[in-house]
């Protein structure tokens, strides 16, 4: 090719002028040089459009952008529970009105109070009738206490008794029964033979005397009748004397011996069962105690319950159903069921938001792979959703170092909003852009130019034409992206010509 352009101009500085004239021979006219320039740029544009397209690496001002989105929250916002720690049953009466504007002290809801107001009302009943038995067990304990020493002399002095009945039983009592048996036996034996005897006499009497035999025989009928009784009286009392020497002494000594042994036993257990008693008094008032005491804890807590059901708002501001996460609203939606008139609501549930609306801030979400692009001080912009193109001066307070979800973080945005410009609602969705990264003079490129090693995605390379027109490819090192152009660090300068498109293998 470069032959033939240097033939092309012998041609014309040497051929057509010795054509012309030997005037001429040396010096070409303004027009030929017009022709051979002309010529010139055509073959040069010829040889240009056979080559690649290529682009030229720039310097120039970099930096990346990047935009968290987010939820504007109101900071002085309260959600409102019932914290019930005894009753439960919280039906509403009367619902809250969804952005109502309500007063500090200003009652929210309506709830059904009857059941637990008589439920206070069985309790102190019964706290009456328990004080009452209390009292009387008191009472009772109080004289059983004094009582016990008395009741400890009686026992020990029927002990005492006891003892002495049994030894004078078998000292004194069962002798002298025994003596007087004998001594009755004897009786009739001698009231006998002075029957027997005075019947003799009288038959010899009347065998001697004048009297009619008619009288005679009534006297000795008489007699032989004694007789005939103190026989029987004398066979009753040898049998009065056997029976007690066989049966009724034996069987009076056994009985008084376990007399004697289950007063002892008694004794011994009135002994045992008289404190035992004592303490079963004081258990059961103890008992009684704690059953008050659980009682007026029950009532207390069901007191305070009922005055945590009033659900009063804790300052002044705009009533939201539903909670606030991160400054996301729940929206009305999950309490639809609940917040109307029969509607059952949970103790230490949130169902409500109150939102003073004086101070705000956003929250934004960080994705965990900019957490080392911001921290506390980083200044951008804000947006709201109500006006996305108003971008309004902004400054991060603080970063979690915990993640709120899996993979993100969270970043709280102080504003100031500017005169004129309306307050945005909590939950109302903002943009936070800010710079992450920057830089005076960079070398950059479109990263469509630049690719991937297929073994190594963290090698990166280019194609570029050499002086000769060859293609050639050179590893680059890479730096941040922002937008289509990424920033080169290593491996071209602004002199390289980079090719637009990968060759054709």
């Amino acid at each position: 090719m470069k032959k033939v352009w240097i033939l092309k101009l012998f041609f014309i500085f040497f051929l057509i002028p010795s054509a012309k004239g030997e005037q001429n021979a040396t010096q070409p006219s303004e027009k030929e040089k017009k022709v051979v320039a002309q010529t010139a740029r055509q073959e040069k544009e010829k040889k240009d459009s056979e080559l690649p397209a290529t682009i030229s690496p720039q310097t120039k001002p970099f930096a990346v952008h990047l935009t968290l989105n987010g939820f504007v929250e109101d900071v002085d916002a309260v959600a409102l529970s019932i914290p019930t720690n005894s009753w439960s049953e919280l039906k509403i009466m009367v619902p809250p009105v969804q952005g109502a504007s309500v007063r500090k002290g200003q009652k929210v809801l309506k709830l059904d109070e009857e059941k637990i107001g008589r439920q206070i009302e069985q309790i102190t009943h019964d706290l009456s009738i328990l004080e009452t038995d209390r009292n009387l067990l008191l009472v009772e304990l109080k004289l059983a206490e004094s009582l016990a020493p008395l009741k400890l002399k009686e026992i020990a002095r029927s002990e005492r008794y006891v003892k002495e009945d049994l030894e004078r039983f078998q000292k004194k009592d069962l002798p002298f029964q025994k003596r007087s048996i004998q001594m009755n036996l004897k009786r009739y034996q001698d009231y006998l033979l002075y029957s027997e005897e005075e019947l003799s006499q009288l038959q010899k009497m009347y065998e001697e005397d004048d009297l009619t035999e008619e009288t005679e025989e009534i006297i000795l009928q008489r007699a032989r009748n004694d007789v005939e009784y103190m026989k029987f009286y004398l066979e009753n009392a040898r049998k009065n004397f056997e029976d007690f020497n066989q049966v009724n002494a034996p069987r009076s000594q056994a009985a008084m011996r376990d007399y004697f042994e289950r007063e002892n036993l008694t004794l011994s257990a009135l002994k045992k069962s008289n404190p035992a008693q004592i303490k079963m008094q004081q258990l059961r008032i103890d008992k009684l105690e704690l059953e008050r005491k659980n009682l007026q804890d029950r009532k207390k807590d069901l007191e305070d319950d009922l005055q945590k059901m009033s659900a009063v708002s804790p300052l002044d501001g705009k009533l939201y159903w539903g909670t606030f996460d991160r400054g996301k609203w729940s929206g009305p939606q999950p309490f639809m069921n609940k917040l109307q008139k029969g509607g059952i609501l949970k103790p230490h549930e949130e169902f409500v938001t109150i939102c003073p609306g004086k101070k705000l801030k956003a929250l934004v979400e960080v994705p965990e792979k900019h957490l080392q692009s911001i921290k506390a001080g980083t200044t951008g912009k804000i947006s709201f959703g109500f006006d996305p193109e108003k971008k309004i001066s902004s400054k991060v307070l603080s970063v979690t170092d915990t993640p709120s979800l899996p993979g993100i973080f969270c970043a709280e945005i102080a504003f100031t909003l500017p005169k004129g410009l309306p307050m945005p609602a909590p939950g109302s969705t903002c943009s936070f852009v800010f710079t992450a990264y920057e830089k005076d003079s960079a070398i950059t490129l479109p990263s469509k130019v630049v690719f991937k090693e297929d073994h190594d995605p963290e090698s990166s390379y280019v194609f570029v034409l050499n002086k000769r027109g060859k293609t050639k490819k050179k590893a680059v090192r890479t730096g941040k992206q922002s937008g289509e152009f990424l920033e080169i660090l290593e491996g071209l300068s602004v002199r390289n010509k980079v090719l637009k498109e990968k060759p054709r293998e």
